[in-house]
């Protein structure tokens, strides 16, 4: 699952809510990705290992919730539908 999070395409005109969800999800990826990645968890986390996985869980989540907000918002707008249906065409 963690593949359809790397790689979301970078589109020539998005709306400008696009473009917000878009930021919002990057910023919840960069949240999610340091509390990942971070070297020596136990520094970041002075507390038990509930609460640390509770962290983890949210950053998770909310990492989850924006890139579902995102694809909806692509799906729905007008805007950024026509955008998404051109590249479809093109490829096939």
């Amino acid at each position: 699952m963690a593949s359809k999070y790397r790689g979301i395409s970078q589109r020539a005109m998005h709306c400008p809510g696009y473009n917000r969800l878009r930021q919002h999800y990057e910023t919840a990826l960069r949240r999610w990705a340091q509390i990942e990645l971070s070297s020596n968890k136990s520094e970041l986390f002075d507390s038990s290992m509930r609460l640390r996985l509770e962290i983890e869980k949210k950053a998770l989540d909310e990492r989850n919730a924006a890139y579902e907000r995102m694809v909806f918002h692509e799906q729905s707008c007008p805007i950024c539908n026509r955008q998404h249906k051109r590249k479809i065409h093109r490829t096939e």
